[in-house]
C-alpha cells in the first residue's frame, strides 16, 4: 500500500515537474538572458548617441563622428568574448570585430541552418518596433559548429544603424536538458 500511494503520487508530480515547472524554469531563464542583453546594447546604443550629438553640435563631422564610434565599439567586449556588431538597414554588415571579413558585404542571404535569414529579421523588428530580440544559430567565436543565440538589436534612426549583440544560449539547453534527466 506505502509503495503503490508514493507511486500514485511521485508519477503525476514528475509530470507536473516535467512538463510545467521546467519549461517554466527555461522560459525564465531565456527571459533572463533577453533583458541582460537588452541592458547591453543599451549601452553601446548610447555611446552611439554620444557621437551623433557631438557631431550635431559640430564638434566633429559625421563622417568622423561614425568612425570614432566605430573604432570605440570594435574593441568591447563583456562576459569573455561577446561582443557588438553594427549592420544597416539594407542589412549590409558595418561592423562585425570578430568576423572583419564580413564587414561591407551584403547580409540579405546569409542563413542559419534551419535558414533564418537573420539579418534581414533584425532589419525587419527595427524598421517594425525599432527594437527587438531575434533567436537564431551562430558559431561561437574560434568555433565552427553553429549553435543556439539571442541577440538584442536597436535601431539608430539617424545614421541607419543596427546595434547589436547576442549571448549564446547553448548552455541554458544544457541545463534544461541536465535538469530533465535528473527529474527522469
Amino acid at each position: 500500500k506505502v509503495a503503490s500511494a508514493t507511486i500514485v503520487t511521485a508519477i503525476p508530480l514528475g509530470l507536473l515537474i516535467l512538463f510545467y515547472v521546467l519549461p517554466q524554469i527555461e522560459k525564465a531563464v531565456y527571459a533572463e538572458k533577453e533583458t541582460a542583453t537588452r541592458n547591453i546594447v543599451e549601452v553601446t546604443y548610447t555611446m552611439v548617441n554620444e557621437y551623433y550629438s557631438r557631431a550635431e553640435k559640430g564638434e566633429m563631422s559625421v563622417l568622423e563622428a561614425q568612425r570614432q564610434a566605430l573604432q570605440r565599439i570594435q574593441s568591447l567586449r563583456y562576459m569573455g568574448d561577446n561582443y557588438y556588431w553594427i549592420n544597416d538597414l539594407h542589412p549590409t554588415m558595418v561592423l562585425h570585430p570578430m568576423k572583419p571579413e564580413m564587414n561591407g558585404q551584403d547580409l540579405s542571404n546569409n542563413a542559419d541552418p534551419t535558414g533564418k535569414k537573420f539579418f534581414v529579421e533584425m532589419v525587419q523588428v527595427c524598421k517594425e518596433s525599432g527594437e527587438g530580440t531575434v533567436y537564431y544559430m551562430w558559431p561561437k567565436p574560434g568555433a565552427e559548429k553553429p549553435v543556439p543565440k539571442v541577440s538584442v538589436v536597436k535601431l539608430f534612426k539617424p545614421w541607419g544603424w543596427i546595434v547589436g549583440s547576442g549571448i549564446y544560449v547553448d548552455d541554458v539547453e544544457k541545463q534544461v536538458a541536465d535538469l530533465r534527466n535528473t527529474i527522469l
